[in-house]
């Protein structure tokens, strides 16, 4: 409580409007390196796509065709790129902001089950995040196309975008994509792009080979938005 901008309880009126508070200014400054940190929340898994595949957890595999619904061909084309993932406990601040400028290319909403995506279930429950409905946003930014997935889970209500024209599911049943190409979104580093009501988890699929190591990130640690992630090799 001491982070957000109206410290007291009887501010919210739900817990929905308390997991995407405000936070006072300065709570969480943009790091240096290229790439920041999209949310508050544990580092599930992080890595290099080897051969259009991702890591889940120990075990357990999934795909980029499979998480972003495209061909293989597509899919081809993040290969030796790294991909980050954080989980968002109910605990944690629930806005998700920009790791790099990017301007929106196209946002694609994907329908799916609502599983749990904490610890428990992503290391026992195969291909989850490509099972859940998640919406995926596609980024230019200065670096290549940057992708980040917003994976929704139990008792998420919505995943909220914070531009203008978003995409409302509310969990529909079949793709709902939308082409930004010619609105001129441009969301800055460290800035707020969406929110879950609810925890969930993010993805991130970054434009090249990001060195975590040199910013200390590590699975199962904790990590803060806007936290340095490390510098493209």
């Amino acid at each position: 409580m001491a982070e957000a901008k109206y410290s007291s309880a009887e501010h919210y009126k739900t817990f929905n409007e308390f997991f995407i508070r405000d936070l006072v200014d300065g709570a969480r400054p943009v790091g240096d390196s290229n790439f920041v940190s999209p949310a508050d929340g544990r580092v599930a898994m992080l890595g290099k796509i080897n051969s259009g595949t991702m890591i889940q957890a120990k075990g357990h595999n999934f795909t980029v065709r499979e998480l972003l619904a495209i061909s293989n061909e597509e899919a081809a084309q993040f290969d030796n790129h790294s991909y980050l993932t954080v989980y968002l406990s109910p605990r944690d601040y629930h806005k998700v902001h920009m790791p790099c400028d990017g301007k929106l290319l196209k946002a694609v909403f994907i329908p799916g089950d609502l599983y749990s995506v904490n610890t428990n279930a992503f290391t026992n429950i195969s291909n989850l995040y490509a099972r859940n409905e998640r919406l995926v946003c596609y980024f230019e930014t200065q670096y290549g196309l940057m992708v980040q997935v917003l994976v929704g889970a139990t008792i998420t209500g919505s995943i909220l975008q914070f531009w203008d024209n978003p995409i409302i599911a509310d969990h529909a049943v079949h793709i709902i994509e939308k082409d930004y190409t010619k609105s001129n979104i441009i969301i800055k580093k460290g800035s707020e792009m969406g929110a879950f009501i609810m925890g969930s988890t993010t993805i991130n699929i970054f434009p090249g080979e990001v060195d975590f190591a040199s910013a200390n990130v590590k699975i199962g640690e904790p990590i803060k938005v806007n936290s340095n992630l490390g510098d493209l090799t």
